[in-house]
């Protein structure tokens, strides 16, 4: 089965405020989406990301995500993290973790 979407991206906006992401908006035949992402590198292996997921359906309420996480590169390959994650604006879930970049480069 495949489900088209059509959408565009914009990557500028978030390279004028001085880090990266893209804003984005789609739809298909069920929903419209509008989202967000913004990252930005603080210093010292520190960044934070923040990203913003909107969907408007068709035939029912809007729906609202939010993630907010803040990362902490120790070297090359090991990282942690601790992430808030809503949905709908409340009920927060709170993540924390260690990554391990196993590609080569």
């Amino acid at each position: 089965m495949f489900e088209g979407k059509l959408g565009v991206s914009h990557t500028d906006l978030m390279r004028r405020l001085g880090g990266y992401g893209d804003v984005s908006a789609y739809a298909n035949d069920k929903a419209a989406n509008l989202s967000f992402f913004y990252g930005r590198k603080l210093g010292d292996g520190l960044s934070i990301g923040l990203f913003q997921l909107m969907e408007f359906p068709f035939e029912d309420k809007p729906k609202y995500y939010t993630e907010l996480q803040l990362n902490k590169q120790l070297d090359k390959r090991l990282s942690l993290f601790g992430r808030i994650e809503l949905t709908g604006f409340k009920d927060p879930v709170y993540l924390f973790g260690m990554s391990i970049n196993l590609a080569d480069g």
